[in-house]
């Protein structure tokens, strides 16, 4: 039978080992933290491309089945306070590339309810990786430098804003010049102004994929 002296003794050394048990989880907590968020940001970000990337597939697969042209404006313009920008995609039933009143639009929001520092590439934020190369597939812009407000696309000429439309065949052409097929490939990009760079890319075909920059190769995957 231990005397009150031994199990004192014993009650004491496990207190120690408890506070450094304690000390240690502390310490990996605090280590895993700053991990955890860049995951969810990195994940909020590719979230974002996605809806975009969907919104274009939606409109080229549209204009292929009714056999009408579709297009897709990007309105980077909207303040993160309304939750994020808005992809509108318009049935172009007159069939002139302007939105009009017989036209038939629907909005795609991005980012809604989600952190406000994911954002369209350049769009009030810092430009991490400025100096890397572009998407694959994205042939207008030089370097990440050259993305205005998430967009490579060519402007629509009665907005001002990135757009791409699409043909009854599924090509993408630019707005100011529908009767040139695959001059509409582009890319929009999305950013958390820190870490992650993933991009929606639209082929001369009319092909979309989603891709994401890695930042330690400068490679897209």
């Amino acid at each position: 039978m231990r005397t009150p002296h031994e199990v004192s003794q014993s009650s004491g050394f496990t207190l120690i080992e408890l506070a450094v048990v304690m000390l240690i989880v502390a310490i990996l907590t605090a280590m895993a933290v700053p991990n955890v968020v860049r995951y969810r940001m990195s994940e909020q970000t590719r979230e974002s491309a996605q809806v975009v990337a969907n919104a274009l597939r939606a409109a080229r697969a549209a204009a292929v089945k009714d056999g009408v042209q579709y297009f897709v404006i990007f309105n980077p313009q909207i303040p993160p306070s309304v939750q994020g920008t808005i992809v509108r995609l318009v049935r172009d039933i007159d069939a002139d590339w302007t939105e009009t009143a017989v036209d038939r639009g629907t909005d795609y929001r991005f980012n809604p309810g989600k952190n406000d520092a994911v954002q369209p590439y350049g769009m009030g934020l810092t430009t991490p990786f400025s100096g890397y190369t572009p998407a694959p597939g994205d042939m207008r812009a030089a370097t990440l430098a050259n993305v205005t407000d998430g967009a490579s696309f060519p402007q629509d000429p009665s907005t001002g804003r990135p757009a791409v439309g699409f043909t009854p065949q599924g090509v993408p052409v630019d707005l100011n010049t529908p009767t040139a097929w695959g001059t509409g490939a582009g890319a929009f990009y999305m950013s958390d102004g820190s870490n992650a760079v993933y991009v929606a890319v639209v082929g001369p075909l009319g092909e979309v994929r989603v891709r994401a920059l890695n930042p330690g190769t400068g490679e897209w995957q």
